[in-house]
């Protein structure tokens, strides 16, 4: 009962939103997923805890600061909301300090085989008291999949044996940003290697079990688990880290392959006002102006591409914060 109230509250919250001008798509996605964390605390009657809205707030694993500022500012502005409409709300301050932005790393052609050669490695060496693990497979096989299909870390470690269509050469993202299903073609040399993991780990797995199983086999493998593993390659293949806040990081990998696939087209001659809402449509973009961030990206790694690129497009889009929406 109270979860239904919430969710109208957040109906009502966008409708104003929308008559108001604001496009409002992404702060309903964030309010819906907080009304999804709400929803075991809710009584009866609506009311947001100070318990629950200090567990919103609180950072999460490998959050960044502009993400979780965003995160944060939305629901704080939908408190206010409901504290006006006589709903019982803890109030959460903003978070207002300007934040640097993160400047996305695009890896090299030689850094990217570096990387999944220390990845592939790893598959070879025993580990914990000499035995052998399927951990070292996974992460390899992960790390390939993220930058060959341009997915987003939790896309990834969410799959299902039965999203992976070995036969046809398709995935079905369920777990994405703003709970938009796609469907993501894979390549061919990407697809053997997919074929190859899982005769070797879900020979008889069933449809609902995860693609990428946890070691201790009570679900996905953790992102907290992922990032480890990547420093551990990151080291062995002699790139470089700046720390944290500066990268690479994974999710550099889905950057990677937005530059590169860009960079392709454009050298191919492709019509990149054609082409760019196809790039849009694959990584599961909320708008095609997500993808157009990419635009400069790619002239500033590869800058004599960049009258070609001009070509295609008479304004070139400015360099702005990428809050990890896309």
């Amino acid at each position: 009962m109270a979860y239904d109230c919430l969710m109208k509250h957040i109906e009502n919250y966008t409708a104003i939103k929308n008559i108001s001008g604001v496009a409002f798509n992404a702060g309903k996605a964030e309010l819906i997923r907080f009304a999804k964390h709400c929803a075991p605390y809710l009584t009866d009657e609506l009311s947001i805890t100070k318990d629950v809205v200090q567990k919103w707030v609180a950072p999460t694993v490998h959050e960044s600061p502009n993400t979780r500022k965003i995160r944060v500012n939305y629901v704080v502005a939908f408190l206010k909301y409901l504290a006006s409409q006589g709903v019982s709300v803890y109030m959460a301050q903003p978070i207002r300090q300007s934040l640097l932005p993160y400047i996305p790393y695009i890896y090299t052609n030689e850094e990217l085989a570096k990387f999944f050669t220390a990845a592939d490695n790893a598959k070879n060496k025993p580990h914990k008291k000499g035995m052998f693990s399927n951990r070292p497979l996974i992460m390899s096989v992960i790390f390939k999949l993220i930058y060959g299909c341009g997915l987003r870390v939790s896309e990834a470690t969410s799959l299902r044996v039965g999203d992976v269509d070995l036969e046809r050469g398709v995935m079905t993202i369920m777990q994405s940003k703003l709970d938009k299903e796609r469907l993501v073609p894979v390549h061919a040399t990407l697809l053997a290697t997919l074929r190859e993991y899982s005769s070797k780990v879900h020979a008889s797995s069933k449809p609902g079990s995860p693609f990428f199983p946890s070691p201790k086999g009570n679900g996905h493998y953790s992102q907290t688990g992922i990032y480890v593993a990547f420093r551990d390659h990151l080291w062995e293949a002699r790139i470089s880290h700046g720390g944290k806040g500066r990268g690479p990081r994974v999710h550099d990998f889905r950057h990677t392959f937005a530059v590169h696939c860009l960079r392709n087209w454009v050298l191919g001659g492709a019509d990149l006002m054609v082409a760019l809402p196809y790039l849009s449509a694959y990584m599961g973009h909320s708008s095609i102006a997500s993808s157009q961030y990419y635009l400069r990206l790619t002239a500033e790694m590869y800058p004599d591409i960049v009258m070609k690129m001009k070509h295609s497009f008479d304004v070139m889009p400015d360099l702005e914060v990428l809050y990890e929406t896309n």
